[in-house]
């Protein structure tokens, strides 16, 4: 069978299966046809048919793809792939479909229905692609071929794509009456997008007819409309459109509309045409920073011009001649400057005729006649009135013109002609109802005394709230009326609006003085000099904030007035005074230093006096002082005099007071005599000054406490400590009848009532002052109940007396109104810890310390607490307390609880061994007791504790003085128990210091022997070379330490040591063991063990060695114990140095270790150690070490060479026998 039989036979088969919809069977047929021939047209057709049913789209499109590119003109090809692709909005298939949609628009010529179905949609697929160029054409061809009248939905259809075409176009604004026509054809007015796109060509292109013809249509949707018609409501204001807007719409549209711009401007405008000029300014101002509109800036130009601001007329003007019509901007700056210059000379200011004549060339520069008016006003200015007129004749305009009017005005008014003014202002006012034109009639209404003028200028004002000559012009009238708080007003609010305004100023300042009205004045202050650089407003702004204690506001004027003139002293001298109020007394002494290098004066010296007072500094202060009395002795007026005084007394007293702290006594009494003398001499020239009395009480106070010398008997022509304090309260109550509900001299009074009755002795006499303070006092709180300071001293006072009930409701008083005042917290605590309540105690304590962690009382509270809880804390407590300036109870309790820890020894908790080693202990309690001692405050306790602590400091013969002036000072009926402490306190301090005859004398005139008096007889027989002696006191000092196991081990060990020097070796190692045996945890017994048998090594050596190492475990080692360490390790052919090198890195700052090393160096003798051995010596010159600094010295000596020496000298230049006294209490 021929393939052409075969062909028609499969095609036939294929359409048979696409009639039976058996599409599988039809699509292999048709294949079939395909393989055959594969550009068998039938078959391709027919395969895309069965792959179409079949849901294969794309391998259909690409046969019937292959069908047209055969037989361009196949119809049903087009037609197949134009159904396939219908839909897609694929960019690739959309082109497609613009081509195939182009090949059916062919073939459909003859079918006008066709026709208009294809063009449609290539229309649409022409609008997807947004190809707005073949998109139009075909519109209107559709437009065309579908007729005005039929087939209405398709036609509206085609309007909006048409429209939507033309809104893309990029030439759409020479279609605008085709876009129009489209848009109202289409009724795109529903379509929000279509809508929004035709709304902004309308804009853009101030269409704004249509657009209010497009406004007027009603549609379901509102809320687009708003922003539009608050546009129109700009444009229509600023133009004058005439389109007749609803108000009542606008009203609605400015209220719901959305955006932010259009709104703002839009109540701008709405407030331009209610003539509420001021707001309008503001919203306008607002919304042109959101919005760029022309018709906006247009009415904010307008507005401004209402309220005749000139300022920002000109600023705007400049800022718009680039942006819109230059000539009609230039003119309106040219405008703006000319009445900004005649503004200023109205306020008093010199008239600036460069500046007119830049504007004569501006006007020049705007074409025609239009700034004829700018060119005549600057004329008038400068004084031309009569060419003025000159101008507005020869370039007359071909309309009336108001700021022309304006000028006329002006011009008759210069010339004197008021009559034609007024009549023009009349003439004007019936065309224009301008401010200006009501301002230049009730100007020239007040010329002629015509009491219509204020009702004038109440039209002006209320036309323009912010015409500052209108307000001036009626406060001119209200003055001359004598209403000065009504003129003073608004010539206030005249300032506010013009505040460089100097003649406005002058009125102000002129009516506050006569009112006395300091608030006005201050605040009219402020205004002017905020923009005027006036040095005289400055200075009388700045005396104005101190007179209202305004320190910070007087401050900022006067260093505004300085930089306007440098040296003028008189400011910087209230510069000083206002820094001084401040508080800033640095910088009130470096004004008030300049003030005086420029030119002193007595105020400025006194000023400056007490800035260094505050600044403690009373030194400089009294230096200052006395320098400005010599300078102005000659004339000198008795005002100065005083102060001059005043300030010298609280200089010298201060200086007092400051010595007083630190010991100073001599120099503490010097000052306060000075002080007392300047005082009286106050209270004699001015018998009212409280500074005099006050000064004379507070001073013979401290006076009193000091105990009076012959020096003080003198001058208080008295005898004794009480008289001082007579004076005190005789000057006390002096104040008081000066000033008698004074608070603080009551407060004082009490106080020192108290100190007398504490330095009283008599009973009677001591209950009777505690009476009297407790008195005193409750009279300061009834004063003045709400100063913390005044409960204050009634707790104190009913403390001293008994009364603690009244204490502690005192206490907590001054708590309530000030619960960060420490010293209430301290007086509860001590309250309480006299009553036994500890923890209530402890608690008032912790409050204080956490209001002020410096406060020493807090701590010396809490040691006092742990000495009875928790022992163990005490020490570290009192030497906190110490650190933060401690009183005389930390003193004594430091002290006491450093001589138990020395006594103690190797049984002390490791924080008190610290303290010891690194803190310094025994130094620091030793300078505390030298304190008290110097204050005269140091009773038999304390004696007994200073000559301890100074005996185990290494002072033996210090201490020995002190004891025996304990023993000279006690009563000769004591006890004799007390006499035996007294000789042995001697005996061993003589026996530290060599003396061992007179220690033996000592020792043997105790009456009863103890342990301890036997062992120091015995030490004492020993060193004097009684050594049999000394073996039998040891024996029998053995029968009295049955249970004493630690003395016991001492007795042995020193029975041990004499048995080694007499050479009894094997007996000395037995009370060794001996000693050990009673005290295993000791030490000593062992080192000298060792010491021995490194002198002759045998096999315990070792033993021993270890023995000592497992004693020091991880502590640092006692000088006697590396000794005899480091010996041993020679002894055994390992270097000791190495040994105390590696004690030395691990403990660095042990000054018991470097004295150790220090021994062994000049043991052995080399020079390399000698050398180690100096730096060690530099390094103990300030430190605690295991011998004293001058036993150092003495031990290095005999090992050095003549060179060596010289260096000894230049570290340690005295010896040991000139060590002056005073550098002995400082050696530890």
């Amino acid at each position: 069978m021929s393939s052409s039989t075969q062909e028609k036979k499969k095609v036939k088969l294929a359409k048979e299966a696409l009639k039976n919809n058996n599409f599988e069977s039809a699509l292999a047929e048709s294949k079939a046809i395909l393989e055959i021939n594969p550009d068998n047209v039938t078959g391709l057709i027919l395969c895309a048919s069965a792959l179409k049913n079949l849901q294969k789209p794309e391998e259909a499109v690409i046969k019937l793809e292959h069908v047209v590119k055969l037989q361009p003109e196949n119809q049903t090809a087009w037609q197949g792939l134009a159904s396939l692709l219908q839909g897609s909005e694929e960019r690739a298939n959309l082109e497609k479909l613009e081509n195939i949609y182009t090949n059916l628009l062919k073939g459909s010529k003859e079918d006008e229905s066709k026709a208009a179905d294809f063009l449609g949609r290539l229309l649409k697929v022409l609008v997807k692609l947004e190809k707005f160029t073949d998109a139009i054409p075909t519109a209107l061809k559709r437009i065309q071929l579908l007729g005005e009248n039929e087939n209405q939905d398709s036609l509206k259809e085609t309007y909006r794509l048409l429209c939507t075409s033309l809104l893309g176009h990029k030439d759409s604004k020479k279609e605008k009456e085709l876009i129009h026509k489209s848009f109202m054809a289409g009724e795109c007015i529903v379509d929000p997008s279509i809508r929004s796109s035709y709304c902004k060509i309308l804009e853009k292109n101030h269409m704004w007819c249509e657009l209010h013809e497009l406004l007027l249509i009603d549609t379901e949707d509102f809320s687009w409309k708003n922003m539009y018609i608050c546009r129109l409501f700009l444009e229509d204001t600023a133009w004058n459109l005439s389109l007749q807007l609803d108000e009542k719409a606008i009203k609605e549209a400015i209220e719901t509309c959305g955006v932010t711009g259009y709104k703002t401007l839009a109540e701008a405008a709405l407030l331009y045409k209610e003539k509420i000029y001021v707001d309008a300014r503001e919203k306008f101002e607002k919304g042109i920073a959101i919005e760029d509109l022309l018709s906006a800036k247009e009415l904010y130009y307008k507005t401004l011009l209402a309220l005749g601001d000139w300022t920002k007329i000109v600023a705007f003007s400049r800022q718009m001649i680039n942006q819109d019509d230059p000539g009609k901007w230039k003119l309106r700056l040219a405008h703006g400057i000319a009445c900004s210059e005649e503004e200023n000379q109205a306020l008093g200011l010199n008239r600036n005729e460069k500046l007119l004549n830049s504007v004569l060339i501006l006007c020049e520069q705007v074409p025609g006649n239009n700034g004829s008016s700018v060119e005549a006003a600057v004329q008038v200015l400068l004084g031309n009135p009569g060419k003025a007129l000159q101008i507005l004749k020869l370039k007359p305009l071909p309309e009336v013109d108001l700021e022309r009017a304006l000028v006329h005005v002006k011009v008759w008014i210069a010339k004197d002609e008021s009559e034609k003014a007024l009549s023009l202002c009349e003439e004007i006012l019936e065309d224009f109802c301008d401010w200006r034109a009501f301002l230049f009639k009730g100007k020239l209404l007040l010329g002629k005394g015509d009491s219509e003028a204020t009702t004038i200028l109440d039209n002006a004002m209320k036309l323009n709230p912010e015409s500052w000559e209108a307000k001036m012009l009626k406060a001119e009238t209200l003055l001359t009326a004598g209403q000065y708080q009504n003129s003073l007003k608004l010539f206030h609010e005249a300032l506010l609006l013009r505040p460089t305004g100097k003649i406005i100023f002058e009125k102000v300042m002129e009516i506050c003085s006569k009112l006395n009205d300091i608030k006005t004045e201050i605040d009219a202050l402020q205004i002017y000099c905020a923009k005027s650089h006036d040095f005289t407003a400055l200075l009388r702004l700045g005396i104005r904030k101190l007179e209202t204690e305004d320190q910070n506001g007087a401050i900022h004027a006067l260093q505004t007035a300085l930089r306007l003139k440098t040296r003028d002293n008189s400011v910087w001298t209230l510069l000083g005074d206002a820094y001084m109020l401040r508080g800033s007394f640095e910088s009130a002494v470096k004004a008030l230093q300049r003030s005086i290098e420029i030119e002193a004066t007595p105020e400025a010296v006194c000023l400056l006096g007490k800035a260094h007072l505050a600044l403690n500094e009373p030194e400089e202060a009294a230096k200052v002082i006395k320098e400005g009395m010599e300078m102005f002795k000659e004339g000198m007026e008795n005002h100065v005099r005083i102060l001059f005084f005043e300030g010298l007394a609280e200089a010298q007293s201060l200086i007092a007071e400051e010595a007083m702290k630190t010991s100073r006594f001599g120099r503490s009494m010097e000052y306060f005599l000075l002080a007392f003398n300047n005082y009286e001499i106050l209270t004699r020239e001015c018998p009212e000054n409280l500074l005099g009395w006050n000064g004379i009480a507070r001073v013979s106070k401290y006076i009193a406490e000091l105990e009076p010398t012959k020096l003080l008997e003198d001058v208080l022509k008295n005898e004794g400590q009480q008289a001082a304090f007579d004076v005190s309260i005789r000057c006390w109550k002096k104040s008081l009848e000066l000033e008698p509900t004074c608070s603080v001299s009551l407060r004082n009074l009490a106080l020192t009532y108290l100190s007398k009755a504490i330095f009283s002795s008599g009973a009677n006499e001591v209950q009777e002052l505690f009476e009297l303070s407790v008195m005193t006092a409750v009279k300061a709180v009834e004063a003045q109940s709400g100063v913390p300071e005044n409960w204050l001293s009634l707790g104190l006072t009913s403390y001293w007396k008994g009364d603690f009930a009244l204490s502690q409701h005192s206490y907590i008083k001054a708590l309530v109104i000030e619960d960060r005042c420490v010293e209430a917290w301290i007086g509860l605590g001590s309250l309480y810890l006299k009553s036994g309540n500890l923890l209530l105690a402890n608690k008032m304590f912790s409050e204080a310390q956490s209001k002020d962690a410096t406060y020493s009382p807090a701590w010396t509270g809490q040691a006092l607490i742990a000495e009875t809880v928790r022992p163990g804390e005490a020490m570290d407590l009192f030497h906190h307390s110490l650190s933060q300036q401690g009183h005389q109870g930390a003193v004594k309790g430091y002290a006491e609880w450093t001589l138990n820890a020395l006594k103690e020894g190797t049984s002390i908790s490791s924080h008190v061994q610290y303290a010891l080693e690194n803190l310094h202990a025994v130094s620091t309690a030793l300078e505390c007791l030298e304190k008290l001692e110097a204050l005269g405050r140091m009773d038999l306790w304390s004696k007994s504790a200073y000559a301890l602590l100074l005996e185990k400091a290494g002072f033996p013969r210090k201490a020995k003085r002190l004891f025996e002036e304990i023993s000279e000072s006690v009563d000769e009926h004591i006890s004799s128990q007390a006499k035996d402490s007294i000789f042995s306190n001697l005996g061993r301090c003589e026996l530290l210091s060599g003396e061992y005859e007179n220690a033996l004398v000592h020792y043997s005139m105790i009456q009863e022997p103890s342990a301890s008096t036997c062992c120091g007889l015995g030490l004492a027989q020993y060193y004097g070379g009684y050594k049999e002696e000394a073996m039998q006191t040891f024996d029998g000092a053995l029968s009295w330490l049955a249970n004493d196991e630690k003395t016991t081990s001492s007795i042995y060990h020193l029975i041990g040591k004499i048995k080694l020097d007499l050479g009894y070796n094997e007996e000395a190692i037995e009370f060794f063991k001996k000693s050990l045996s009673a005290e295993p945890s000791t030490t000593e017994p062992l080192c000298d063990w060792l010491i021995l048998l490194a002198e002759k090594p045998n096999d315990s050596l070792k033993d021993v060695l270890s023995l000592i190492w497992k004693r020091i475990d991880c502590r640092m080692p006692t000088p006697m114990e590396i000794l005899s360490i480091a010996k041993a390790n020679d002894a055994l052919g390992e270097n000791g140095a190495i040994l105390f090198k590696g004690q030395l890195i691990k403990w660095p700052f042990s000054a018991q270790l470097w004295s150790a090393f220090f021994i062994y160096s000049l043991e052995k003798n080399t020079k390399e150690l000698r050398s180690i051995a100096l730096t060690s010596l530099k390094l103990l010159r300030h430190q605690d070490g295991f011998i004293s600094f001058e036993k150092l010295v003495e031990l290095a000596l005999p090992f050095l060479d003549d060179k060596e020496k010289q260096i000894y000298k230049h570290i340690a230049p005295w010896l040991p026998s000139n060590i002056p006294e005073s550098r002995r209490s400082r050696l530890p």
